[in-house]
């Protein structure tokens, strides 16, 4: 079991609806006074925002997905690491909050990766700190899977 799972660091990461929250508030700021890396920042915290609305209007799961997720029997933990500023992000953090919402057996947390780059370094893809990433755990922190950070079609 990884240190960070025996410390419960995932359990207690934010739910979906309160990292969007969270992320609500923080692109709302005003940009009056911020420096001009803050802004870009906020423009990507707007830019996002419209992005991961724009998946939760259109994107319906596949059959495949409905069936993989329902084959799922024994509580899994799927904990993503992920900011909101990310792109890739905005685009698939949706989907697999869908996906999560499937299956009762499925609990979804999220780490921001800016505050848990001790967890991100064990996740890194070819030597970097790529978001989104996904591992999914059993109830004894047995690491399931992974995924991410982006589907192998969209890389190349």
């Amino acid at each position: 079991m990884k240190d960070f799972f025996a410390d419960r660091r995932p359990h207690n990461g934010l739910s979906y609806d309160d990292y969007r929250a969270q992320w609500r508030e923080q692109k709302d700021q005003s940009a009056e006074g911020l420096a001009p890396d803050e802004r870009k920042t906020l423009h990507y915290l707007n830019y996002n925002w419209e992005r991961q609305a724009h998946v939760h209007d259109n994107y319906t799961p596949s059959d495949d997905l409905q069936a993989a997720v329902d084959a799922i029997e024994e509580p899994q933990l799927w904990m993503v690491l992920t900011e909101p500023w990310c792109g890739d992000s905005a685009f698939l953090l949706p989907v697999i909050a869908e996906a999560a919402q499937l299956n009762d057996d499925v609990t979804l947390r999220i780490l921001l990766r800016d505050d848990n780059l001790d967890v991100m370094d064990q996740y890194l893809t070819d030597g970097s700190r790529s978001i989104p990433k996904m591992a999914a755990f059993s109830d004894d922190g047995e690491e399931l899977f992974t995924w991410g950070p982006r589907p192998k079609g969209a890389s190349q």
